[in-house]
């Protein structure tokens, strides 16, 4: 039913959640998972300060964090006897998202949510509603506990 599952990341408890709820369903469906890692540039948390020196190199860093712990992701998953893959891009989370599930084909996109409700999401927004509205493919939106 499900040949790839799209799998975005910000590895927190709730993306971790997501994860798992994906791998369950690749066990069910033989499917092939993608976890992506959508990299933010500092500039986008820090403005004109990423013009200051330091800020390059915590760029780089994070990037290499990331990468390492997405690799564990993989490895941990395939030594359950899935197949599993990883992405990382740059850009604005949401259309990343929608971006690599047209990339990779995927059949469903598995998104972890915070659930914030009220003001926090009116003004900030959230990424898992935009992930569902501009969609190639179905969305499964996991909730945090």
């Amino acid at each position: 039913m499900y040949q790839t599952i799209l799998v975005p990341t910000d590895f927190s408890p709730a993306a971790g959640q997501a994860w798992d709820q994906a791998k369950s369903l690749a066990k069910q469906f033989g499917s092939k998972l993608v976890v992506l890692y959508v990299a933010q540039p500092v500039e986008s948390h820090y403005g004109i300060m990423a013009l200051m020196p330091g800020l390059r190199e915590l760029e780089e860093k994070q990037d290499v964090e990331s990468r390492l712990k997405l690799k564990e992701l993989v490895s941990a998953a395939e030594a359950d006897g899935l197949s599993a893959d990883c992405a990382v891009v740059s850009g604005r989370p949401w259309e990343c998202v929608v971006q690599e599930a047209k990339n990779q084909n995927a059949d469903l996109i598995v998104v972890g949510t915070h659930g914030q409700s009220g003001f926090v999401r009116d003004t900030i927004g959230s990424t898992a509603e935009r992930v569902v509205r501009h969609s190639p493919c179905p969305v499964l939106v996991v909730r945090s506990r």
